[in-house]
C-alpha cells in the first residue's frame, strides 16, 4: 500500500491505481470544471436557479487566477491552507497547480488527466472520464436537463453577491453538497462539503476572466525518472 499525499482535502491510504483514489483526488478539479459546464446550453425549462447560473457561466470561454485552499475539520478546526494558481478553458480544459504546503500538479486537457505529485516523483494518467455523480466535470458532456435531473439547486443573494448550492439528488458521491459564490458576474469561491462534515473553502484572487490562454499549459509531459501508473 502507498501513502498518497491527498491534498483534495485529507491524507489517504490508498493503492494509487484505485478509482475512489483519483475520484477522491480530483473532486475539486471536477467542480472548478463544472463552472464551464452549462455554456453551450440556452433553453432549458429547468429551476430558475440552473438558468441563472447557465447565464452567469455563458460568457466565460477561460479564467485564470490564483487561490487559498483551506480545509476544515466538522468542528470547524482548520486543517490545511494552501495557496496555488489555476486556469481553465472551454472544453474542459484545467491548470490547477497547488504551491504550498506541498506541490501538486493536476492537468487536463479534456481527455486525459493527469495528477503529479513532484515529492511522490510519481504522475498518475487516466482518461478524463467518470460518473457524473461521482464529479460534476461530466456535465460538460451534459445538459442542463441533465444537470436537473441530477442536483437540486438553490440560490440566495445579498447585493452583488450570489451564492448557488448544488445537492446531488440520487445515488451516493465525494461530496455532501458544493457551492458557488459570485460577485456580479464573476466567479470568486466554491465550497465543498464532504459526508463526514468537512469543509474545502477556495478563495480566488487577481480574477482574470475570457484572456487566451496557451492551449501547450493544458497538456503535460512526463519529466525523466519520474514513476507513471495508468489507472485506464
Amino acid at each position: 500500500m502507498a501513502v498518497a499525499k491527498f491534498w483534495f482535502p485529507i491524507e489517504v491510504r490508498s493503492s494509487p491505481a484505485c478509482g475512489n483514489y483519483f475520484m477522491l483526488k480530483t473532486k475539486i478539479a471536477g467542480a472548478m470544471l463544472y463552472l464551464l459546464a452549462m455554456l453551450a446550453y440556452a433553453d432549458a425549462d429547468v429551476n430558475p436557479a440552473v438558468v441563472t447560473l447557465r447565464d452567469l457561466l455563458r460568457p466565460v470561454q477561460s479564467m485564470r487566477a490564483n487561490f487559498q485552499q483551506q480545509l476544515y475539520s466538522a468542528d470547524n478546526y482548520l486543517v490545511q491552507d494552501s495557496m496555488g494558481s489555476m486556469q481553465i478553458a472551454t472544453p474542459g480544459k484545467l491548470r490547477w497547480l497547488m504551491n504550498t504546503p506541498m506541490e501538486q500538479w493536476v492537468i487536463s486537457d479534456g481527455e486525459t488527466l493527469w495528477l503529479y505529485d513532484p515529492d511522490l516523483e510519481q504522475v498518475i494518467i487516466r482518461p478524463f472520464s467518470a460518473d457524473v455523480t461521482a464529479t460534476p466535470a461530466l456535465l460538460l458532456a451534459g445538459s442542463v436537463e441533465e444537470l436537473a435531473d441530477n442536483y437540486q439547486v438553490s440560490t440566495q443573494s445579498l447585493g452583488k453577491d450570489q451564492t448557488f448550492t448544488l445537492k446531488p439528488s440520487k445515488g451516493q458521491t465525494l461530496y455532501d453538497y458544493l457551492t458557488f459564490d459570485f460577485n456580479g458576474a464573476m466567479p470568486v469561491g466554491i465550497t465543498i462539503v464532504d459526508a463526514l462534515g468537512q469543509r474545502t473553502v477556495i478563495t480566488f484572487t487577481d480574477i482574470v476572466l475570457n484572456e487566451h490562454i496557451d492551449p501547450a499549459l493544458f497538456s503535460f509531459q512526463v519529466p525523466p525518472g519520474i514513476d507513471i501508473i495508468r489507472d485506464d
